[in-house]
């Protein structure tokens, strides 16, 4: 009856605040329940329902249950036509249990595990490449690679305030003082290693478990691992291999984009799937270089831009030196 718009109270007539307050379980139309820990998969996964259209609200760090229930119960409420699932990363958060007991519906759940030694290699490698999400802009004339280059980042856990994440910034290099105050702040039961409580916590409204190895989802399996995630849980796979095939926590994706401006009339785009933001990709890396199976870099330029670039053959050599 919360479902139908013509009933008194419905989902489409009242707050998340009130559903929170009234007990009443999250909207029924999510498909399954997706946990993917931080340093298993989670950037992965989030990517791959992403561009395959895949309905999810994910709030990292939130510190209570209400906050979690609030994203999931608008994000159902708005979508309540389209294929929705509930992602988790997190465990240990203000009223837990109240949000998992109002996460009603019988559903499958899809859980991410990674062996613990590689689990916390990523703490301590943990990049940032959120602040660099429009890039730099260049010319020809940029040439201080060592500048340009320096905006690779690593978190730097510098106190201990009560929360997992703590008081940190951004250091040149990874930090293994890092790991005992993450430790000792629960980050790694609460972030990492939570999956046998959160499948108790689960218990009540998990239909089957399915469990990947997230060596499963690195790009020589991927395609296939996906594939089956589709199969299994019935929804289409809309996305290019390549827009979830490129690897996220990495390097180059902290250091691209780029945009080279090489004439006034004349630009092209240096980045990676996962940070593309032209549509209808076409990758024009080959006519610049040629390591884009290493990396997943993408080049974008229109095909004017192109054809003009390549009759005046010295400038074109000069870019093609410089990319």
């Amino acid at each position: 009856q919360l479902n139908d718009k013509n009933e008194k109270i419905n989902y489409h007539n009242i707050s998340a605040e009130l559903a929170w307050q009234m007990n009443l379980p999250l909207p029924d139309n999510y498909e399954f329940i997706n946990v993917s820990p931080h340093g298993s998969g989670r950037n992965a996964m989030e990517n791959f329902y992403t561009k395959n259209r895949i309905h999810f609200k994910q709030l990292c760090w939130a510190n209570s249950g209400y906050d979690r229930y609030s994203v999931n119960f608008d994000s159902l409420v708005k979508n309540d036509n389209s294929y929705s699932i509930i992602m988790l990363s997190e465990y240990h958060f203000l009223d837990m249990d109240k949000f998992f007991s109002l996460i009603g519906k019988t559903v499958p759940v899809l859980l991410f595990v990674r062996d613990p030694i590689s689990v916390i290699k990523h703490v301590i490698n943990g990049i940032n490449f959120y602040d660099n999400l429009e890039g730099k802009n260049i010319t020809l004339n940029d040439t201080d690679f060592d500048s340009l280059l320096d905006t690779l980042r690593f978190w730097k856990y510098d106190k201990d305030n009560g929360t997992v994440v703590g008081e940190w910034s951004w250091s040149k290099f990874p930090h293994l003082k890092n790991l005992k105050p993450y430790l000792r702040a629960g980050g790694i039961e609460n972030s990492n290693f939570f999956q046998n409580s959160i499948l108790k916590s689960l218990k009540h409204c998990k239909k089957q478990i399915y469990f990947i190895d997230i060596n499963d989802i690195h790009k020589d399996k991927i395609h296939q691992t996906m594939y089956g995630i589709c199969k299994k849980f019935k929804f289409d796979l809309k996305a290019n291999f390549n827009d979830y095939a490129d690897q996220i926590y990495t390097p180059i994706n902290a250091l691209l984009p780029f945009t080279l401006h090489i004439r006034d009339d004349i630009k092209l785009v240096i980045t990676t799937y996962h940070k593309n933001k032209c549509d209808n990709i076409k990758n024009y890396i080959d006519d610049f270089c040629n390591f884009k199976q290493e990396f997943n870099v993408v080049i974008n330029i229109t095909d004017r831009e192109l054809n003009i670039l390549k009759q005046d053959k010295q400038l074109f050599k000069n870019v093609r030196k410089y990319v």
